[in-house]
């Protein structure tokens, strides 16, 4: 699925416009990213379907996969876990493919880094995208970084829909979906995200601009209880040229005093810096040039 930047409307009316796609719609008051763990012994659907799950009692970050106009589609998807290719009859273990924000199947070279204010001026940052790119489906999708315990969405379970569109409410549907897979609290587990790679430039802070990793391997505490809420911002400098490219890389740990979960897989989020247009309009006209900047 291609998801492309229209140049000519950027440098003349300073407005990113994203081809129209076949897209979930986010489902409004659920929080997009949730740390659950998978409670599934077996895999159960597809090529490995009764294999043992190699995902099984890991902490897992999950994306809310939600439809907008029919609720009973929602369902999670999970964001870096492990997985088998090759003979079912002698699978090879491994990451899956799914391992990146944006998902690798939007084709999208990763979400916006936008002018920021406040504590953040002078920087391009992370979370701005779903306001000021309205007609971008992927920033819709994926750009609210707020992270939050699975426990969130227990307060939709058998909860009627105040809408009245469908019997249960659309977070029912969510935390219902893959068998209950992921329908259990992590409410006595702390979390922890420690940061695996990262490029240079990029800084991750939080929401009044203090740094919250110092280094590669550095772990942080992102919540503990089944009431938190993490809202990293991703920021680089605001001279940064247009389409710089970036990227984090995480593993979600258990940090319990007993700890009873293993560490996720790996996943990464992917940004792309978009300067104020004017500032940055030698670099536009640049890329401009090659057809397509974001795919």
């Amino acid at each position: 699925m291609r998801h492309d930047i229209a140049f000519i409307a950027l440098l003349t009316a300073g407005v990113l416009a994203a081809t129209p796609a076949a897209q979930a719609g986010p489902e409004p008051g659920i929080t997009t990213y949730h740390v659950g763990y998978d409670n599934a012994e077996f895999v159960g659907y597809g090529t490995y379907t009764g294999l043992a799950n190699p995902n099984f009692q890991r902490l897992t970050f999950l994306l809310s996969h939600t439809f907008s106009e029919n609720a009973l589609n929602n369902h999670f998807h999970s964001i870096g876990a492990y997985s088998y290719s090759g003979d079912p009859l002698n699978p090879s273990p491994g990451f899956s493919g799914n391992n990146r924000v944006p998902e690798p199947y939007q084709a999208d070279d990763g979400l916006a880094l936008l002018p920021g204010s406040g504590p953040f001026a002078g920087k391009l940052v992370s979370g701005l995208g779903p306001v000021a790119l309205p007609e971008d489906v992927v920033e819709e999708e994926y750009g609210n970084l707020t992270i939050a315990p699975i426990d969130e969405l227990f307060q939709y379970d058998g909860r009627p829909d105040p809408d009245g569109e469908f019997a249960q409410h659309p977070g029912h549907y969510l935390l219902n979906a893959s068998n209950g897979a992921y329908k259990q609290s992590v409410a006595d587990v702390t979390v922890g995200m420690k940061l695996v790679a990262i490029s240079p430039g990029l800084l991750i802070e939080d929401e009044s601009g203090t740094q919250l990793f110092s280094g590669v391997n550095d772990v942080l505490t992102i919540g503990s209880g089944a009431d938190w809420t993490f809202n990293p911002v991703f920021a680089v400098d605001a001279t940064v040229a247009s389409g710089s490219k970036y990227e984090a890389t995480f593993v979600l740990q258990d940090l319990s005093l007993t700890p009873r979960f293993g560490d996720s897989a790996e996943f990464t989020f992917s940004f792309i810096a978009v300067p104020e247009p004017g500032a940055a309009l030698l670099g536009l006209v640049a890329l401009a040039s090659f057809g397509v900047w974001r795919r």
